[in-house]
């Protein structure tokens, strides 16, 4: 019988599959009924950081979607598709018509980024898989049925140029602007190499900017190609995307499908013993608790435990609202539970932690 293992699997998705075919080919090594899935969706023509979740570990999906993720993306402008990236036919809007132009626009461009931080209103795409009464927006869409799709809120923490390209429809050729000394971007984990896709055709003539983009959940860089683009009157998309990062999941500690697949392969409980994140390693900082075997038992059925003050994380004391999440670990770093924490009324120096989630049995 296969063992299913708890825990958390970071993944390079290539471009070309969806983030459901990384699942379909890894799910087999797992055995019948095993309990894995995806945390975030990366659209079929983007690649990178695919968190896979195994076991009871799925249901830290939250956690996960509190984190921001990066991205590292070529967004093209002087053109535009009907999906916003080259999945789907791109046209060229007829500006920029040359390199001097595209210099000009370059400039535009990276003087109005800043509008693009904070906290922002934005559409997602008609070809995405944000629901409207029921429906994802894609199959509107596809059917040709109009929808009015909603504005929602999202946030990006930074958008940073890199690098600027002119691309003449054959060639690409690096763009230097008055700005571009002024670039010091400070990357904390290594980078992809990003590129056009070979069998696809971008027609020129269009510039390239090369961001790096930190944003929390619900962000689409498709919008912010189509927003861009629409800011300065011609029209933007996705030529290449990479995320780089979701959370402690980052590009460099993260492992090829091919790689993965091989490993998997040829030992499966060998490569898990090296590749698997134990669950807890996705917990925000100070937000657990070292618990003891005794303790830990009454957590997993389900009843509370009282805990002196000064076990806890300062964050958790400092919280205002007098009632917090907290996960409760063993020493050995399993994780125990999810609790709701709060104080004794009768006795401040005392807490309690009421489980909501086991995830130790």
């Amino acid at each position: 019988m296969t063992i299913q293992p708890d825990g958390f699997l970071s993944v390079l998705k290539p471009s070309g599959i969806t983030s459901f075919d990384v699942i379909r080919r890894i799910k087999p090594y797992f055995g019948k009924g095993a309990k894995i899935g995806h945390a975030g969706v990366i659209d079929k023509p983007a690649s990178g950081v695919l968190p896979i979740g195994l076991g009871r570990a799925t249901r830290l999906f939250s956690v996960l979607s509190g984190f921001t993720k990066d991205y590292y993306t070529w967004l093209a402008f002087g053109v535009t598709s009907p999906t916003l990236d080259l999945g789907s036919e791109a046209e060229a809007v007829g500006f920029p018509k040359s390199i001097d132009e595209a210099r000009i626009l370059a400039e535009r461009i990276e003087g109005i980024l800043p509008n693009f931080t904070g906290v922002i209103d934005q559409i997602p795409p008609s070809y995405s898989n944000v629901k409207v009464d029921g429906r994802e927006l894609y199959k509107y869409e596809l059917k040709k049925e109009s929808v009015e799709p909603t504005h929602r809120q999202v946030r990006i923490e930074r958008i940073s140029p890199m690098a600027l390209f002119y691309f003449d429809g054959m060639d690409l050729k690096p763009l230097e602007t008055p700005s571009a000394s002024t670039r010091v971007i400070a990357v904390s984990h290594s980078l992809p190499k990003l590129g056009l896709p070979p069998d696809v055709r971008l027609p020129g003539p269009v510039l390239i900017v090369e961001l790096l983009i930190e944003c929390e959940t619900g962000t689409y860089v498709r919008a912010i190609a189509r927003d861009l683009g629409a800011a300065v009157g011609t029209g933007g998309l996705v030529a290449c995307l990479a995320r780089t990062r979701v959370g402690p999941f980052t590009y460099s500690n993260s492992t090829a499908l091919a790689d993965l697949e091989a490993a998997l392969s040829a030992d499966r409980d060998e490569a898990l013993s090296h590749l698997i994140y134990p669950a807890p390693f996705v917990l925000p900082a100070g937000s657990s608790v070292t618990v003891y075997h005794e303790e830990a038992m009454n957590l997993s059925n389900g009843n509370p435990v009282f805990v002196q003050s000064q076990r806890l994380p300062s964050k958790i004391i400092e919280n205002e609202t007098g009632n917090v999440r907290v996960y409760a670990v063993l020493e050995d770093g399993r994780l125990v539970a999810e609790c709701a924490a709060g104080e004794r009324q009768t006795r401040p120096d005392i807490w309690v932690l009421r489980p909501s989630k086991v995830f130790l049995k």
